[in-house]
């Protein structure tokens, strides 16, 4: 099963330092803190970018797999593992829709 921690996005919330550091202004420091949680859910939103282009790419056979991993620096084998996932989510995405139409149209017991 895919890992959804890949894709986690960091609640944008108001931080504080937990340790601050002598001699440096809070607001410098919180500051710090909320451009290292803008940058760390960057990686998460390009992580879900790139695997949604490589899926999107491998359905429409527009790109070898051999040249998607050339094109990200990861193995063939990391990309194949990606795509699949990718596929997971989507097909369990559609099967929650399936039911969630299903169960709208069943009859009250």
């Amino acid at each position: 099963m895919p890992k959804q921690h890949r894709y986690a996005v960091l609640p944008d919330e108001d931080l504080t330092p937990v340790r601050p550091v002598p001699g440096v202004s809070i607001e410098v420091q919180k500051d710090h803190m909320h451009e290292l949680r803008d940058a760390q859910n960057q990686i998460a939103d390009g992580h879900a970018v790139r695997d949604g282009l490589m899926h999107a790419w491998t359905l429409s056979n527009t790109l070898s797999r051999h040249d998607m991993a050339v094109a990200t620096g990861l193995a063939k084998s990391r990309v194949d593992q990606l795509i699949r996932e990718a596929a997971e989510r989507q097909v369990a995405t559609w099967n929650a829709a399936a039911r969630e139409r299903i169960a709208r149209h069943m009859p009250a017991r």
